[in-house]
């Protein structure tokens, strides 16, 4: 009774998996072949013509695939009243006053200032990245992107407005602004400082 011994081999491409069984020859030759196949992932991305087996590939290998980084857009200061005026509380004053803890709480604030105390109808990236700068926050490198997380995020608290890279709050931002803030956990940090 001459049997071959039967190999296995598992191959998990972050949740696509390659199964072999059969021989060792069989199982190696296929293993090797795969491997020449991942090798040239590149060059197979920029074919034209992919048949489905690489594609697949491809799909399961896009953790690994690095994609180039888009450079951060570079948005321009502008300048606006943050000391206080007659009935108006200086900027410091209010984000003290709400006690943001997340930059995204930040933004949304220092928006709701912009709106609701100097009577705008939105804010911009450069008004905020003004705040950010006078107020002693460190701004995130990828600034915009931070605006656009917001927007898209489940709480929705901005909503892009009229004029290029300019925002609005949505109804869920002044509520939390006005209702939420200063959250709890905000006045916890606060009375240890």
């Amino acid at each position: 009774m001459d049997e071959k011994l039967l190999t296995k081999a598992k191959i998990n491409l972050h949740e696509g998996f390659i199964e072999l069984e059969g021989t060792e020859e069989f199982v190696q030759r296929n293993i090797n072949s795969f491997k020449d196949l991942t090798k040239n992932i590149d060059s197979i991305k920029s074919t034209p013509n992919k048949n489905p087996i690489q594609k697949e590939i491809l799909i399961n290998q896009s953790d690994k695939i690095k994609k180039p980084s888009l450079p951060n857009k570079e948005i321009k200061e502008e300048p606006f009243s943050i000391q206080s005026e007659s009935n108006i509380p200086a900027l410091k004053e209010y984000i003290k006053s709400k006690a943001p803890f997340s930059n995204w709480e930040k933004i949304v604030v220092i928006g709701d200032y912009i709106i609701d105390s100097l009577k705008k109808d939105f804010f911009t990236e450069g008004q905020i990245s003004y705040a950010f700068k006078n107020m002693g926050f460190q701004r995130p490198k990828a600034f915009h992107q931070m605006f656009l997380d917001i927007k898209n995020s489940k709480k929705a608290w901005i909503t892009p407005g009229i004029e290029k890279d300019s925002w609005k709050l949505t109804a869920l931002g002044e509520d939390f602004v006005r209702l939420e803030l200063p959250s709890k956990d905000s006045n916890k940090i606060i009375s240890k400082e």
